[in-house]
């Protein structure tokens, strides 16, 4: 591996500082996550000592106990605890417990319980951002990773300076061992995590093996992968646009269920990074290889497959591919008082219905997404709430009630995408719509109807983060 701990100390610092005023505006205030590893002392020490020339207002420190490595764990809770009195800086401490070192996915498990500390005290101490000690090694680490896991371009961009929630990365400039090499000049120690030796880890395993090895094939390879994650970046940059618009014309969702027009997988263009985008925000996940599987199967009509991780399942359907979240639909319920007048939201299932009144109309509509309902029958009080299984009504034409349940499978609705429908409901109990498929005969116009309540259902696009 590249030694970058001969660099001098000052151009050390002024890279750190020209890297923090590009992302964070004067008067900010910071916590530090702090481990009490070399990384994140160096990080803590560097702002405290540059405050004033940065412009910090408030400096604070963040440490989670994982509580996996027992004694070596409280050592590193009193050393972060320690430094931080010693440079008066307010401490904020969160000690976990209940897992073991080698439990099955403990990393993930790590970082989720990390983050979720560090933007949760952010918010309630009224921190503005929140800085993290990532170098140009972890950077490295992170894109040869994702490299190898078949990552889109967006994955490519690896770590990023500056997250949207404030979480920031002010030294992905700097190498390990330039980190390193200031702390150790300032005469300051800092703690080591015998678990980052441990290679049954699959980072370690990149960082010491796979990377050396690299390096001494081909010199340079580490400044590579941070290039690759910095071109990455500018070209996700130039491209997102299209891809937001991919997924505003073709993906429409809600809470436990997306569908996927057809259309959408012709644009070969952009149908791989629309989908793992979507994906994302689903918790679905996914490398190149199960990507193009979805896309070659979305004309196989009739079939369910299985999504990796085993409760997303997807439908080729005619004009578009249905993935629902079977664990979750279950359970999903839902329940939306309709405004008589206007728009109601009901941002769980992905829908809004819109209101009117009209006195008379020219057109009846016919496709079950727009309705004509006699106003003074329905009455107020209409509720849009999850399908249950004794739930019965009288379809249109119809003279007496079927189960809700039944009236959907003559219809051709298979039992699993039974959950994505609702039911319209009067202030009686009475249900009056089933949106997408028929309204009850008892609210039909008739030549006695005197007011006409117009109602629509929109499905819309998922709001992709």
């Amino acid at each position: 591996m590249p030694d970058h701990s001969h660099m001098s100390i000052p151009n050390v610092i002024g890279r750190f500082i020209a890297r923090w005023k590009s992302l964070i505006p004067a008067e900010a205030s910071v916590l530090v996550a702090a481990s009490g590893g070399g990384d994140s002392t160096a990080l803590l020490c560097m702002l405290h000592e540059q405050r004033e020339r940065l412009g910090i207002r408030r400096l604070g420190v963040l440490h989670v106990n994982h509580g996996l490595r027992g004694n070596e764990s409280e050592g590193d809770q009193r050393f972060v605890s320690e430094l931080a009195k010693r440079l008066e800086c307010p401490l904020f401490l969160k000690k976990l417990s209940d897992r073991a070192l080698h439990d099955a996915g403990i990393e993930v498990w790590g970082r989720r319980e990390r983050y979720r500390f560090f933007l949760e005290t952010k918010e309630r101490e009224r921190y503005d951002f929140v800085a993290t000690g990532h170098t140009a090694n972890d950077q490295a680490e992170t894109v040869l990773m994702r490299i190898a896991r078949g990552a889109g371009l967006r994955g490519m961009r690896g770590i990023l300076p500056m997250r949207d929630d404030g979480i920031v990365r002010p030294m992905l400039d700097l190498w390990r061992g330039e980190v390193v090499g200031w702390l150790k000049a300032q005469g300051v120690g800092f703690r080591n995590d015998s678990s980052n030796d441990d290679r049954s880890f699959g980072r370690n395993r990149i960082r010491h093996t796979v990377l050396p090895m690299l390096e001494k094939r081909e010199p340079g390879a580490l400044k590579k992968l941070v290039r690759v994650a910095e071109l990455s970046g500018e070209l996700w940059g130039a491209m997102q646009p299209a891809i937001d618009r991919w997924i505003a014309t073709h993906v429409k969702g809600a809470a436990v269920r997306f569908s996927i027009e057809k259309a959408g997988f012709e644009d070969e263009l952009h149908v791989g990074e629309g989908l793992r985008r979507v994906f994302e925000h689903y918790g679905i996940v996914a490398d190149s290889r199960h990507l193009e599987e979805v896309a070659a199967r979305c004309d196989r009509i009739g079939h369910e497959f299985l999504l990796r991780g085993g409760s997303w399942r997807y439908y080729p359907r005619r004009k578009s591919v249905l993935f629902i979240n079977h664990e979750l639909a279950i359970n999903h319920e839902f329940n939306y008082r309709i405004a008589m007048k206007g728009v109601t939201e009901c941002s769980l299932v992905g829908a809004r219905f819109l209101a009117d009144e009209a006195a008379v109309l020219d057109k009846f509509p016919c496709d079950n997404l727009t309705v004509a309902i006699d106003r003074d029958v329905c009455g107020n009080g209409l509720t849009f709430r999850s399908m249950r299984p004794d739930d019965r009504f009288v379809p249109l034409g119809a003279f007496g009630s079927v189960g809700v349940e039944s009236f959907l499978a003559k219809q051709g609705v298979s039992k699993v995408e039974r959950p994505a429908f609702g039911v319209v409901e009067a202030k009686n109990g009475q249900i009056i719509w089933i949106p997408g498929m028929r309204i009850g005969q008892a609210v039909r116009i008739t030549r006695n109807t005197v007011r006409i309540l117009l109602l629509s259902y929109q499905s819309y696009s998922c709001a992709i983060i």
